[in-house]
């Protein structure tokens, strides 16, 4: 559905997005390059926000910022499950050519594909990707992001996040 895409699009780099403002992560410096962060929060409704038709204060941070962006209001998934629709929004592949078509895909049925991170690392963009949750996405270095933040992939992250031991899995 449309606005699955632009949850996806908004949980694994909003994490990113607070780490570049903050300092955190390394900067590049590239020659009147714009900064683009691309937002993915999974299960929000954006019609939730005042920006976009909501009636209530929900996410006042992320209102603000779809006050001030571009919102790209006519977006849909290829698949309504969060690993694979951000492997094809990645490579601009559907699901079937990635060999990702659910979350926590083993690396034997991806496909090796190029990436927009890639292209804009070869272009000397700094890219980076951030998630709080590697339950249902995880991002290997096929993705061509420089930096990647994120609990470790397994059956274990998955255990622990289910009883909500969310933070022990991030340290772990």
């Amino acid at each position: 559905t449309r606005p699955r895409l632009v949850r996806l699009a908004a949980v694994g780099l909003a994490a990113t997005g607070l780490a570049l403002l903050s300092g955190a992560l390394p900067h590049r410096q590239v020659a009147k390059a714009p900064r683009v962060v691309l937002l993915g929060v999974d299960a929000f409704r954006p019609d939730r926000l005042r920006a976009l038709g909501g009636t209530r204060d929900v996410a006042v941070n992320l209102d603000a910022l779809a006050r001030e962006a571009t919102v790209f209001s006519q977006a849909w998934t290829p698949i309504a499950q969060t690993e694979p629709a951000w492997r094809s929004l990645l490579t601009a592949r559907w699901p079937v050519v990635t060999g990702v078509r659910y979350p926590l895909t083993a690396d034997a049925f991806r496909v090796e594909l190029p990436t927009f991170p890639q292209a804009l690392e070869r272009a000397g963009v700094h890219t980076a990707f951030a998630t709080d949750c590697s339950r249902f996405h995880y991002e290997d270095e096929a993705s061509g992001f420089s930096v990647r933040l994120q609990p470790p992939r397994g059956a274990i992250n998955f255990a622990l996040e289910k009883m909500r031991f969310r933070a022990v899995g991030v340290v772990g």
